[in-house]
């Protein structure tokens, strides 16, 4: 009988870090957002795919961060060899979500968002990079899974 209820409370406690989890994704692509249209500054990691978004018609921020996961997972996996888990792959699913998120909001910041004079460009940066600290606070509360580009630092250290 005891086992059972503590079953559910696992079970509950479970469901309530994945929508964490879930927000602070969501909280993250926002900031990331924010920053890109504030165009004065973005993360090192951003910077690496907006290159290439940038100078390629097709490729979108999410999907070129989705590309990047995707190599990250497979240099991981071999880093890590013996160590890898199978739960690792669900990284993938959660940069998929992310990448949709970041999509979603580029488009939504980009449309409505103009910023003429560079108090408010700054301003929208500082927003964006609030968002995304309290994201990945919210993504690293949660535990639940690692992205493929920390689990691929993570391995290495």
């Amino acid at each position: 009988m005891q086992s059972e209820s503590v079953l559910k409370v696992e079970r509950g406690s479970l469901v309530k870090r994945w929508i964490i989890y879930i927000i602070g994704i969501y909280m993250v692509s926002l900031g990331v957002s924010f920053a890109i249209t504030a165009g004065i500054g973005i993360s090192p990691q951003s910077a690496f795919q907006r290159v290439f978004v940038v100078h390629t018609d097709w490729l979108t921020q999410g999907r070129a961060n989705f590309i990047l996961e995707c190599i990250c997972l497979g240099l991981a996996i071999l880093v890590y060899r013996k160590g890898f888990k199978l739960y690792h792959v669900l990284g993938l699913v959660v940069s998929a979500v992310f990448a949709v998120c970041l999509d979603f909001n580029l488009s939504l910041t980009f449309a409505y968002l103009d910023l003429p004079v560079y108090w408010a460009k700054l301003l929208t940066l500082v927003v964006g990079d609030a968002f995304l600290a309290f994201g990945v606070f919210l993504m690293l509360q949660s535990e639940v899974v690692l992205m493929p580009i920390d689990y691929l630092v993570n391995s290495i250290y």
